[in-house]
C-alpha cells in the first residue's frame, strides 16, 4: 500500500517541527520533576496543535508514534512558561516581549509572578504564522 500522506514539512511548518522535536528531546534528557514538566509541556503543545485543527494522524506522524499512543498523549492546550518557549522555539526574548507589549499574545502570571506563562495555542499560532 502506498502512503499518500503529505510529508511533515508540507503538513507542519519547520518552526513547529523544531518545537516538537525540541520538546521530545527535553523529555528524554530531563529527570525528576523537570521530566514531568517536560511531558506536560509536550502534551500542551500537542493539545494546541489539535485545537488548531491538526488530526491525531498528523500528530502521530510528527511524533513518529502510533496513533493510539499519540491520542493518549494529547492534553488540553495548556500554558508554557517563558523559559520553556525560549528554550524550545526560535522565538527570541525581544520578540516575545514585543509581541506581549503589542498584545499579540497575552502573558499570564500564575503561581510564580517572576515567570510569565503563555497559552500554548498562542505560541503555536505565532509559529504557524511565521511560515
Amino acid at each position: 500500500m502506498i502512503d499518500q500522506r503529505m510529508p511533515l514539512t508540507t503538513v507542519f511548518p519547520p518552526g513547529v517541527v523544531e518545537l516538537v522535536e525540541a520538546a521530545r528531546s527535553a523529555e528524554e534528557t530531563a529527570t525528576g520533576s523537570n521530566r514531568r514538566r517536560c511531558y506536560r509541556d509536550t502534551r500542551s503543545i500537542l493539545g494546541a496543535l489539535r485545537e488548531l485543527g491538526y488530526t491525531v494522524h498528523d500528530l502521530a506522524d510528527l511524533l513518529g508514534a502510533p496513533v493510539s499512543t499519540t491520542r493518549q498523549r494529547i492534553d488540553a492546550a495548556g500554558l508554557l512558561a517563558e523559559p520553556t518557549v525560549l528554550a524550545l522555539s526560535r522565538i527570541r526574548p525581544d520578540e516575545l516581549d514585543l509581541l506581549a507589549d503589542h498584545r499579540a499574545i497575552s502573558p499570564m502570571v500564575m503561581r510564580d509572578p517572576s515567570v510569565r506563562q503563555f497559552a500554548a495555542v498562542d505560541i503555536l499560532r505565532l509559529l504557524l504564522a511565521a511560515t
